[in-house]
């Protein structure tokens, strides 16, 4: 058995944004093995996201992002329990992370691919409710290409970012 110093739990929170407790626990149960303390957090985070998963989720924002040629463009409504959370440069982090998976995805980024329990979004969504302890969810997603040759898609993100609009010109 190792011993667990400060400096480890540090090292593992700053990976993890775990608690600090949590992280010590982690260390502890993996014998100061840090990639097996990292899989003991993640197991207990997708816990976690089950325990949290009854309560309801009506705060948020909408993930936007248009191509460089403005000829394509993804809208993503994340969600969380509260503004407080969904303020927060880690729930901005989620968004980012989430658009990006929905943009790496391409045409397999349908609503099927997004309630996958197995599927990218579900373990960045179980991270991320292990590291803010609230429930959240990614409720629906739109990808758009334009129709014609011409096509210039366009968003507009009424504030403070609840109500995204997408549209071709």
């Amino acid at each position: 058995m190792s011993t667990i110093t400060a400096t480890d739990v540090k090292k593992l929170r700053d990976q993890t944004g775990a608690g600090m407790m949590e992280c010590k626990a982690a260390l502890t149960e993996a014998s100061g093995d840090f990639e097996e303390a990292n899989l003991i957090l993640r197991k207990r985070g997708l816990a976690s996201a089950a325990k949290k998963a009854g309560r309801a989720t009506s705060e948020g924002v909408v993930g936007h992002r248009v191509s460089a040629d403005h000829r394509s463009g993804i809208l993503v409504e994340v969600n969380c329990e509260t503004d407080f959370v969904a303020r927060t440069p880690d729930f901005q982090q989620l968004v980012k992370e989430v658009v990006s998976e929905i943009e790496r995805a391409g045409d397999a980024a349908t609503d099927a691919w997004l309630a996958d329990p197995n599927g990218p979004i579900q373990k960045l969504v179980a991270a991320g409710i292990a590291k803010l302890k609230e429930n959240m969810g990614v409720r629906r997603l739109v990808r758009f290409a334009g129709q014609t040759p011409t096509s210039y898609i366009g968003q507009y993100i009424h504030p403070p970012g609840k109500i995204g609009v997408q549209v071709d010109f």
